[in-house]
């Protein structure tokens, strides 16, 4: 009996020692694990110094530096700049090399009705990875490399604004190439999207002081009418030459497109939904650039230089459209599109894929070496109103030159007084503005014999 008692004893002492042990590692587990959780959301104001390096990260306790808050975020993580306050990017170690973010996160505002500043003395910011800034107001103050860099990855721009006086930053989907290493390596899909209130410069679709490899797409949609942007540029630039204190006030140059020597060696495409872009210049793309236009852009002001495609969604009146030299222009009008060519003249394009409203001046003619298809409103631009029928058109003027075996039809609702005038595919495929007698198809003298006597 001594003896099993005895082993009952030890029995016990064996299994609570391992109970003991479990339940230590258990609690070590979930304390590992809440931590490992706290560190996908971190907090960042700046409270002390510039070079001071605290806090837990915590919305109580939020890292003074903004580097901290990048170095201890999850890949894939958020970063919370406290609304109402600022954090600061110093990278004073940088040796005036850009700010590199090697994580898919998104920085952001902690209020959904206030934005957030940061404060950036980085000579740009370069990425590695997929990153969204979100309601965030930038106040740099580096003349050099005044950019935020893709780098071949996704960038997204949501309600991203600057304080007035400070730099003007420009967008580059591609990534920048310096004598130094340390960047990361560029990938093969620049993707920049901008939505929301905005505040930027040009926007390259390759690289800076160098090729990029990959293609490229330019997104900017449901943007605010007080949002300002520059001009697209399918190619790269030089980068600026700055001079003087960095500190100083006067804005540092634009980087300098330069799309014979740094291209996309890819294609690139451009989404345009009531974005205040001037120019679309898509020289410099390998394989082409493709324009998609959303929104109203009626007033006669954009440009689109050198582009492979053009599609119109919403109503778009050009000031210029033009074909990379040596290549052919595609022309899209979707259903609810106007594309109004008044100021183009004569216009010689490749495919035309129809279904909206095209507008051509008075004696222009667009010629269709391609395919045609769809159906297709013509007319001529309109004195006043969205009257339902067109402008004044010229009788006998072959509007559109196409294949005689093209599919695609244009449909034509004259102007009241001319309401006898009709466009009518002719044999040669042009499609011209004749009389109703002309318009008539000629009767076969076979038909005339077989034809039964009129009644008296």
């Amino acid at each position: 009996k001594r003896g099993k008692i005895y082993m009952r004893k030890e029995w016990r002492k064996r299994i609570r020692l391992p109970l003991a042990g479990i339940l230590s590692l258990f609690f070590a587990f979930i304390m590992t694990s809440s931590a490992e959780a706290a560190q996908s959301v971190v907090y960042t104001s700046m409270t002390e110094g510039i070079t001071t390096s605290s806090g837990d990260g915590t919305k109580e306790n939020p890292y003074n530096k903004f580097e901290d808050a990048v170095k201890n975020v999850d890949d894939g993580g958020t970063i919370y700049i406290l609304a109402g306050k600022s954090a600061l990017l110093n990278d004073a170690d940088s040796q005036n090399k850009p700010f590199v973010i090697n994580k898919s996160v998104r920085i952001l505002s902690d209020s959904d009705t206030q934005k957030a500043t940061l404060n950036s003395r980085a000579a740009g910011i370069v990425l590695g990875a997929d990153v969204t800034f979100e309601n965030i107001e930038m106040n740099v103050t580096n003349k050099q490399y005044a950019q935020i860099f893709a780098n071949g990855h996704s960038l997204t721009l949501k309600n991203v604004t600057r304080v007035p006086g400070t730099r003007l930053l420009h967008i580059v989907a591609g990534g920048l190439s310096l004598n130094e290493s340390g960047l990361p390596d560029v990938g093969q899909s620049g993707r920049v999207t901008i939505q929301g209130k905005c505040e930027f410069g040009n926007i390259y679709a390759g690289s800076i002081n160098d090729a990029f490899w990959g293609d490229s797409s330019i997104h900017i949609e449901n943007i605010t009418a007080d949002s300002k942007l520059g001009n697209i540029y399918a190619g790269g630039a030089d980068a600026a030459i700055v001079s003087g204190d960095w500190f100083g006030g006067e804005e540092p140059p634009a980087p300098q497109p330069n799309p014979q020597a740094y291209g996309v060696i890819g294609k690139l495409d451009v989404l345009l939904g009531g974005a205040p872009v001037m120019a679309v210049d898509g020289e410099g793309a390998q394989d082409g650039t493709e324009v998609v236009c959303k929104s109203e852009y009626a007033r006669g002001y954009h440009s689109f230089l050198n582009v492979s495609k053009l599609t119109v969604q919403g109503e778009l009146r050009p000031k210029q459209l033009t074909a990379l030299a040596g290549k052919g222009l595609d022309l899209s009008v979707q259903s609810e599109g106007v594309l109004n060519l008044t100021d183009k003249g004569d216009l010689e394009i490749n495919d035309f894929a129809g279904g909206g409203r095209l507008v051509l001046n008075t004696n222009a003619v667009m010629t269709v070496y391609g395919k045609v298809t769809g159906s297709t409103v013509f007319e001529t631009e309109k004195y006043k109103g969205n009257n339902s029928y067109s402008g004044i058109v010229t009788e006998n003027h072959v509007y559109i030159k196409t294949a005689p075996d093209s599919e695609g039809v244009f449909t034509f609702e004259p102007y009241p007084t001319q309401e006898k005038l009709q466009l009518k595919k002719q044999t040669d495929g042009g499609w011209k503005i004749v009389g109703q007698e002309e318009s008539k198809p000629p009767v076969e003298p076979e038909a005339l014999e077989a034809a039964p006597p009129a009644e008296l």
